[in-house]
């Protein structure tokens, strides 16, 4: 809906407003952890899961997030992910190393290691899936995995058996070539089998062309083609090594027999590892070598950096074994390494200088006296390109019983060397303030530090009920680390036109129906306001416009749609003209019309109208009537003008707990047909957000009880807007001081402000954008969850329209609270001998299907303080049969259910004495008797 400040005459004041797009929410239902940008790999891109879990995930039929195992893979660390869910299947989900424009892997393998928990009960499903936004190819292997590990190697082109999804074809080499380009999902198969299942994830590596370059360059070497220009020096026979291309850990590796003695002979890096590497520092150095024998072995250094002036020996703590060792070893001054020479420790500044200068780097090769053979495989230098991303965090879903903490997991994917903190705050769900207590506070996660835990007290009651939910909430992460759906806000130029543009709107119905629609009032009694359509039909991303109205006798302020298609309003645009003698007239056209045919819909004398919006009462006008600067205050209005043109107050100053005072010039609709206002208050006073709903259905919002404070808004003078998910907007005035903000209720109470602190609640006030030039004069939020704004640049005399994209900036897990309470006594039998229900018994549950029948001849009595709990049906006193209770409660089993009240039968009797029987459905009490 259109928003927008009022043009106060005589200080022709522009005050801005803004806007937001409608968030996308992921799907995953236990941990969430999905990076927030995609980057193309420079190397070969692989995991061999030797610290963590790399930023892998599980998706689809899966109820748990994988865990990292450090030991028991091919070799070293591996992940494994256990589901118990059936009915559907789970992958691998890749994280963003591997995806972008990957398309140097076209013609090279995707491999990667599986094994499973049980060979039986498998079956047959595409095994890989690529994703780019417009194709999904399926591949399906030839074989399932086993107990013990299994080898993939998947030939990337159209050649190797892909399919295009949903056609039964393989693709076209342009159409696999366009996948790759944009890849934006990678999946493996992790279930295989009908049932629980258990399965295993390691040494996943995409090839890509390897490093080419000396600076920057994040330099991998897998060795799955060629020897990748690695060679042997030093004391060595043949410098050129063997490549073999299985063998390896996994897939190919080098080897290097060496038949003489007295000497040391080292793996020597190729080009693109030195240069300028200096990214390369604080960041490791890692490799997997294995020896032919481990007799007779010896010390010396095991790698060696050597620059034009300087060389830093280091030596590792254990040598290989004849299976593959894996080495990590870190590049700073703190880690263990020596100058060549005189064996002092590097300063910071020395060990810079030899990586922004590395013109050698060695890997020691031999390890035993005599003649041997070393082996190599899984090079990486990790520099900017390629250092392990920054670490994401997630927060895992909780089940617990009433009245136990519901301990949240917080983790990291891998250890950060920067502080990193996150909010977090509990929010409703079915569960609310009596089932457990709110909890909001800051997570700070110290260098090295991955885990962290969130714990929220439950509340034990004595309530029979259904298992409820609530919600944990992270926002504003700070650090190096990327939050679950964390996002970046942009602002792009749509529309630049000269002029101050006031309002804006989108149509709905005809040849409005896409199109934004922008007023432009020119200058005051001069009848020059213009109204334009501003289309992208070549879809450029930049609007064009064309003029629809121009010299109209008044003012345009504001522009809106009867998008809801209210009764007796009929259909197309409604404008607000302000003209000289204060009269306001609201125009509308046929929805179906090439340009605007102007009618008269309908005038008043409202002084300082600001704009125009549709309700669920009607058409809605706000309007200051005076304000402090000459002298007036508190008489600010809402006006309603109903489907004949009819004008009354609809909100107005003279509430009685929250007066519209000044300028309350924007609206904003909620979807619950409630209307929130910016009440700009008098001078010294605090700037207020309003709420309000005709609750009575008499077409206003002026008795008690009908407005509702929601924050103190002293910061923010503009526009309001609702996005797509119900979470209100606001946008703050000034020149270069804008901004653009959330206000998510998280807490469930219906308001954003905290009491006793004097601030926003915990969480629920967000940053989407700031510092664009100019007043903010309007935000609309179009059908597809886009956002468009005016800003209007005072000084060059022009306005911009700005198209804004976001992602959203927190993430959430749910605890389940599962109901405890069972009642001392269940009664399920009809009573057919005489019965005392007491108080050691209660409560009493009564769970007859139909109902629970007090036969004849018999009496059931109800003690004092009884409770009597009934599952939906009846309380039948049959003929002869006979009820007495005193200061007993008849209720539900359930706070939300209701039950069918106690009948007595003609013949039968019942007494009742101070008793309470709610949540009847049609219920009937019988006789009763004091």
């Amino acid at each position: 809906m259109n928003i927008k400040n009022i043009r106060f005459v005589l200080l022709i004041l522009l005050v801005g407003l803004g806007f937001w797009t409608k968030p996308a929410i992921a799907s995953q239902s236990i941990a969430h952890s999905i990076p927030s940008k995609l980057i193309a790999p420079t190397g070969n891109c692989g995991s061999s899961f030797v610290l963590d879990n790399d930023g892998w995930f599980g998706s689809g039929d899966t109820t748990t997030s994988p865990n990292y195992v450090a030991s028991g893979g091919n070799p070293d660390g591996y992940l494994s992910l256990a589901d118990s869910a059936t009915g559907g299947v789970w992958y691998w989900e890749a994280p963003y190393q591997y995806l972008g424009n990957i398309s140097t892997a076209y013609g090279k393998t995707l491999s990667f290691d599986l094994k499973q928990s049980s060979t039986s009960n498998q079956f047959d499903y595409d095994d890989i899936i690529l994703n780019s936004p417009n194709m999904q190819l399926n591949f399906d292997t030839s074989y399932n995995p086993n107990t013990t590990w299994t080898h993939y190697s998947i030939l990337l082109d159209e050649t190797a058996g892909w399919q295009v999804d949903g056609e039964g074809r393989a693709p076209t080499q342009a159409e696999f070539l366009a996948v790759m380009v944009s890849l934006i999902r990678l999946r493996m198969r992790g279930e295989f089998r009908s049932g629980a299942d258990t399965g295993g994830l390691d040494n996943v590596l995409l090839e890509t062309d390897n490093c080419v370059g000396q600076n920057n360059v994040s330099c991998q070497s897998a060795f799955a083609h060629t020897d990748e220009g690695w060679r042997g020096i030093g004391g060595v026979t043949v410098a050129l090594p063997t490549f073999h291309p299985t063998g390896g850990n996994p897939h190919g590796y080098l080897s290097l027999k060496d038949t003489a003695t007295g000497g040391t002979w080292y793996w020597d890096a190729p080009a693109p590892y030195l240069g300028d590497v200096s990214s390369a520092y604080g960041r490791t150095l890692q490799f997997d070598l294995t020896q032919s024998s481990t007799s007779s072995q010896f010390d010396n250094h095991d790698v060696i950096l050597n620059s034009a002036t300087m060389q830093l020996n280091f030596d590792t703590s254990y040598n290989p074994g004849t299976d593959w060792t894996h080495y990590r070893v870190v590049l700073d001054e703190n880690a263990g390494w020596s100058v060549n020479g005189s064996g002092v420790v590097p300063t910071s500044a020395e060990f810079q200088a030899v990586l922004a200068d590395l013109q050698q780097l060695r890997i020691r090769g031999e390890y035993r006296s005599g003649a041997d053979t070393g082996k190599l495989d899984n090079v990486l230098l990790e520099t900017a390109e390629c250092a392990l991303a920054d670490p994401t965090i997630s927060v895992a879903e909780v089940v617990v019983d009433e009245g136990q903490p519901a301990t949240f997991a917080v983790t990291l994917n891998h250890a950060s060397t920067q502080t990193i903190t996150v909010d977090y705050v509990s929010a409703d769900g079915s569960a609310t303030s009596g089932d457990y207590t709110a909890t909001a506070g800051t997570l700070t996660f110290a260098p090295g530090e991955t885990t962290h835990t969130i714990s929220v007290p439950t509340i034990d009651d004595s309530a029979i009920e259904d298992n409820e939910t609530f919600e944990i909430v992270l926002s504003n992460l700070n650090g190096a680390a990327a939050l679950d759906e964390l996002g970046e806000v942009t602002a792009t130029g749509f529309l630049t036109m000269s002029g101050s543009m006031s309002s804006l709107t989108f149509g709905a119905g005809g040849f409005l129906a896409h199109d934004l629609f922008v007023t432009m009032p020119g200058n005051f009694n001069l009848n020059d306001g213009k109204i334009y359509r501003v289309t992208d039909n070549d879809a450029n991303g930049v609007g064009e416009a064309s003029l629809l109205l121009n010299g109209n006798p008044d003012t345009p302020l504001s522009i809106t749609v009867n998008r809801n298609g209210l009764a007796g309003f009929g259909a197309g645009l409604f404008m607000l003209n302000y003209p000289s003698n204060t009269t306001q007239r609201f125009v509308h056209t046929a929805s179906n019309d090439a340009a605007l045919n102007l009618a008269q819909f309908s005038t008043s004398s409202i002084f300082n109208p600001a704009m125009i919006d549709f309700s669920q009462d009607g058409l809605l006008v706000t309007a200051a009537q005076t304000f402090t600067q000459f002298g007036g205050g508190n008489d600010g209005r809402i006006f309603r003008v109903d489907a004949a043109g009819a004008v009354s107050a609809w909100a107005d100053g003279n509430n009685t707990l929250h007066g519209l005072w000044d300028n309350n010039s924007t609206l904003a609709m909620a979807a619950d047909g409630s209307v929130v206002n910016f009440n700009q208050k008098v001078t010294n006073q605090p700037n207020e957000l309003l709420r309000f709903k005709d609750l009575n259905g008499d077409h206003d919002a002026n008795d008690p009880g009908e407005a509702f404070f929601l924050a103190q808004a002293n910061l923010f003078r503009g526009a309001l807007a609702y996005d797509g998910d119900g979470n209100l907007l606001i946008a703050r005035g000034g020149y270069n001081n804008t901004g653009i903000y959330k206000l998510i209720d998280l807490n469930g109470d219906e308001d954003y402000w905290d009491a006793t602190s004097g601030d926003f609640d915990a969480g629920e006030l967000t940053v989407l954008i700031e510092g664009l030039t100019g007043y903010l004069e309007d935000i609309e939020v179009a059908d597809d969850g886009t956002l468009y704004v005016i800003a209007y640049q005072l000084f060059s005399g022009r306005s911009v329209i700005y198209h804004i994209t976001s992602t959203v900036n927190t993430t959430r897990a749910s605890a389940t609270i599962r109901d405890n309470d069972t009642p001392s006594t269940a009664v399920s039998a009809d009573i057919s001998s005489d019965t005392v229900w007491d108080i050691a018994g209660s409560p009493y549950y009564v769970q007859s299907p139909q109902a629970l029948h007090i036969q004849n001849g018999a009496t059931l009595t109800i003690t004092a303080d009884v409770e009597v709990l009934v599952d939906g049906s009846q309380i039948v006193v049959d003929a002869g049969g006979s009820l007495v209770v005193e200061g007993v409660v008849f209720t539900s089993h359930l706070p939300q259910s209701t039950w069918a009240g106690i009948v007595v039968a003609s013949g039968g009797s019942a007494e009742f004495r101070y008793c309470t029987i709610e949540r009847v459905d049609d219920g009937n009490i019988g006789t009763l008797s004091a």
